[in-house]
Protein backbone atom coordinates (compact mmCIF):
# COMPACT_ATOMS: atom_id res chain seq x y z
CA UNK A 1 0.00 0.00 0.00
CA UNK A 2 1.25 3.46 -0.91
CA UNK A 3 -1.61 5.56 0.31
CA UNK A 4 -0.56 6.79 3.80
CA UNK A 5 -2.62 8.98 6.33
CA UNK A 6 -0.79 11.00 8.76
CA UNK A 7 -2.67 13.59 10.97
CA UNK A 8 -5.59 14.00 8.83
CA UNK A 9 -3.57 14.31 5.76
CA UNK A 10 -3.82 11.43 2.91
CA UNK A 11 0.05 11.39 1.53
CA UNK A 12 0.04 8.90 -2.06
CA UNK A 13 3.67 8.12 -2.72
CA UNK A 14 1.67 5.18 -5.28
CA UNK A 15 4.86 6.80 -8.25
CA UNK A 16 7.41 5.90 -5.36
CA UNK A 17 9.81 3.49 -5.67
CA UNK A 18 9.41 2.30 -1.86
CA UNK A 19 7.54 4.20 0.43
CA UNK A 20 7.23 3.06 4.72
CA UNK A 21 5.35 4.84 6.99
CA UNK A 22 8.97 5.13 9.38
CA UNK A 23 8.07 5.60 12.46
CA UNK A 24 5.70 2.77 12.66
CA UNK A 25 9.01 0.12 12.04
CA UNK A 26 11.54 2.07 14.24
CA UNK A 27 10.30 2.35 17.69
CA UNK A 28 13.71 2.74 18.91
CA UNK A 29 14.93 6.28 18.12
CA UNK A 30 13.04 9.35 17.12
CA UNK A 31 12.63 9.15 13.38
CA UNK A 32 10.60 10.98 10.31
CA UNK A 33 7.06 9.70 9.55
CA UNK A 34 7.46 8.89 6.11
CA UNK A 35 10.94 7.45 3.82
CA UNK A 36 9.78 7.23 0.52
CA UNK A 37 12.99 6.85 -2.17
CA UNK A 38 12.22 7.93 -6.08
CA UNK A 39 14.83 8.21 -9.38
CA UNK A 40 15.91 11.50 -7.47
CA UNK A 41 16.92 10.84 -3.70
CA UNK A 42 15.12 10.29 -0.39
CA UNK A 43 12.50 12.09 0.83
CA UNK A 44 12.03 12.10 4.64
CA UNK A 45 8.77 13.27 5.74
CA UNK A 46 7.25 14.65 9.02
CA UNK A 47 3.67 15.62 9.42
CA UNK A 48 2.45 18.14 11.91
CA UNK A 49 -1.06 19.63 11.83
CA UNK A 50 -2.74 21.98 13.70
CA UNK A 51 -5.95 22.30 11.87
CA UNK A 52 -8.30 23.72 14.42
CA UNK A 53 -11.19 21.91 13.13
CA UNK A 54 -10.25 18.30 13.64
CA UNK A 55 -10.55 19.37 17.33
CA UNK A 56 -13.21 18.61 19.80
CA UNK A 57 -14.35 22.83 20.53
CA UNK A 58 -13.47 22.53 24.24
CA UNK A 59 -9.78 21.90 23.11
CA UNK A 60 -8.91 24.55 19.88
CA UNK A 61 -7.66 27.32 22.56
CA UNK A 62 -5.13 24.20 23.04
CA UNK A 63 -4.37 23.61 20.08
CA UNK A 64 -3.69 26.59 19.39
CA UNK A 65 -1.60 27.58 21.90
CA UNK A 66 0.16 24.46 21.45
CA UNK A 67 1.04 25.35 18.20
CA UNK A 68 2.58 29.14 18.86
CA UNK A 69 4.42 27.41 21.63
CA UNK A 70 5.80 25.02 19.62
CA UNK A 71 7.23 27.57 16.64
CA UNK A 72 8.24 30.26 18.81
CA UNK A 73 11.02 32.08 18.17
CA UNK A 74 14.35 31.93 19.78
CA UNK A 75 17.42 29.45 20.54
CA UNK A 76 16.02 26.83 22.62
CA UNK A 77 12.52 26.69 20.75
CA UNK A 78 11.70 23.40 20.95
CA UNK A 79 10.19 22.17 17.74
CA UNK A 80 13.62 22.66 15.64
CA UNK A 81 15.04 20.77 18.52
CA UNK A 82 12.69 17.97 18.15
CA UNK A 83 12.43 18.02 14.31
CA UNK A 84 16.44 17.96 14.46
CA UNK A 85 16.35 15.00 17.06
CA UNK A 86 13.80 12.83 14.28
CA UNK A 87 16.14 13.53 11.91
CA UNK A 88 19.45 12.11 13.51
CA UNK A 89 17.45 9.39 14.94
CA UNK A 90 16.21 7.94 11.34
CA UNK A 91 19.80 8.24 9.73
CA UNK A 92 20.59 5.80 13.15
CA UNK A 93 18.37 3.51 12.54
CA UNK A 94 19.28 3.32 9.44
CA UNK A 95 22.83 3.23 9.95
CA UNK A 96 22.49 0.71 12.60
CA UNK A 97 20.01 -1.66 9.75
CA UNK A 98 23.05 -1.37 7.48
CA UNK A 99 21.34 1.29 5.42
CA UNK A 100 23.51 4.20 6.11
CA UNK A 101 22.42 7.60 4.21
CA UNK A 102 23.91 7.81 0.98
CA UNK A 103 22.28 9.71 -1.21
CA UNK A 104 20.72 13.08 -1.62
CA UNK A 105 17.59 13.68 0.52
CA UNK A 106 14.97 16.17 1.16
CA UNK A 107 13.71 16.87 4.38
CA UNK A 108 10.35 17.71 4.23
CA UNK A 109 8.44 19.12 7.26
CA UNK A 110 4.63 19.24 6.10
CA UNK A 111 3.35 21.82 9.23
CA UNK A 112 -0.41 22.92 8.43
CA UNK A 113 -2.41 24.98 10.15
CA UNK A 114 -5.86 27.17 10.05
CA UNK A 115 -3.91 30.68 10.45
CA UNK A 116 -2.95 32.15 7.12
CA UNK A 117 -0.31 34.08 9.15
CA UNK A 118 1.65 31.22 9.67
CA UNK A 119 3.21 30.64 6.69
CA UNK A 120 5.57 33.54 7.93
CA UNK A 121 5.95 31.15 10.95
CA UNK A 122 6.63 28.31 8.76
CA UNK A 123 9.76 30.43 6.97
CA UNK A 124 11.23 30.85 10.31
CA UNK A 125 10.73 27.29 10.95
CA UNK A 126 12.76 26.74 7.70
CA UNK A 127 15.78 28.67 8.77
CA UNK A 128 15.68 27.32 11.57
CA UNK A 129 15.95 23.71 10.24
CA UNK A 130 18.96 24.83 7.80
CA UNK A 131 20.34 26.19 11.15
CA UNK A 132 20.07 22.67 13.03
CA UNK A 133 21.33 20.32 10.28
CA UNK A 134 24.32 22.79 8.82
CA UNK A 135 22.82 22.60 5.24
CA UNK A 136 23.96 26.18 4.73
CA UNK A 137 27.91 25.04 6.16
CA UNK A 138 30.29 26.03 3.31
CA UNK A 139 31.77 22.44 4.16
CA UNK A 140 28.69 19.97 4.35
CA UNK A 141 29.48 17.85 7.13
CA UNK A 142 27.09 15.43 6.32
CA UNK A 143 28.51 12.78 3.24
CA UNK A 144 25.65 13.54 1.67
CA UNK A 145 23.44 16.20 -0.16
CA UNK A 146 20.86 17.26 2.54
CA UNK A 147 18.19 20.09 1.69
CA UNK A 148 15.07 21.28 3.96
CA UNK A 149 11.19 22.44 3.01
CA UNK A 150 8.76 23.32 5.50
CA UNK A 151 5.41 23.65 3.76
CA UNK A 152 1.79 23.41 4.45
CA UNK A 153 -0.19 21.13 2.06
CA UNK A 154 -1.14 23.55 -0.43
CA UNK A 155 2.42 24.11 -1.24
CA UNK A 156 3.64 20.18 -0.88
CA UNK A 157 1.36 19.27 -3.83
CA UNK A 158 2.98 22.49 -5.57
CA UNK A 159 6.84 21.16 -4.87
CA UNK A 160 5.82 16.86 -4.92
CA UNK A 161 3.10 16.80 -7.39
CA UNK A 162 3.96 13.36 -8.05
CA UNK A 163 2.85 12.58 -4.79
CA UNK A 164 -0.85 14.25 -4.09
CA UNK A 165 -1.70 14.76 -0.57
CA UNK A 166 -5.20 15.83 0.66
CA UNK A 167 -6.63 16.88 4.14
CA UNK A 168 -8.88 14.19 5.29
Amino acid sequence: MSIFPESGIEFNFSQAITAEQFDAVNRAFPSVDFLVTDAHGQLWVEVKSWRIKRFPTRNRGGQRRSFLAKMRLGKEAPFPRDLREKFLGTCTQLTLTGNPPAISILYVMVVESDHPLDSQLRVHLMDRMRQQLRTNARHNPWAFPISVAVVDVAEWNALLSSYPARIL
